[in-house]
């Protein structure tokens, strides 16, 4: 992987969920690293979810093999978005992640 490539700043956050004593659970967000990326839009789409209109939108984040990240836990922060974790790919040839993505409509 080209070093040069990696020009978008991403931070990445872990999520844990904590049951306190009355049986609710609270959403726990752990800052876990900055680091950066190459950043790729890979389809933008129209869905209707629960009678509402949704535009998922995914991007692929490539990363050095060494950054610690993990499916459906963790989130990344870019561009004052934040992205759900899919899926990650190692590519231990190139020496790097491949990190599928898709944007929280929050």
């Amino acid at each position: 992987m080209r070093a040069g490539l990696l020009t978008e700043k991403i931070s990445i956050y872990r999520t844990d969920i904590i049951q306190g004593e009355d049986g609710a659970t609270n959403d726990i967000h752990t800052f876990i690293t900055s680091t950066k990326a190459q950043v790729d839009s890979k389809a933008g789409d129209r869905t209707v979810v629960n009678d509402e209109v949704i535009y998922p939108f995914r991007v692929t984040f490539t990363v050095w093999r060494y950054v610690d990240i993990k499916e459906y836990t963790d989130n990344i922060m870019w561009d004052n978005a934040k992205y759900r974790v899919l899926s990650v790919m190692e590519d231990k040839a190139n020496n790097r992640k491949i990190i599928e993505t898709e944007k929280v409509n929050e």
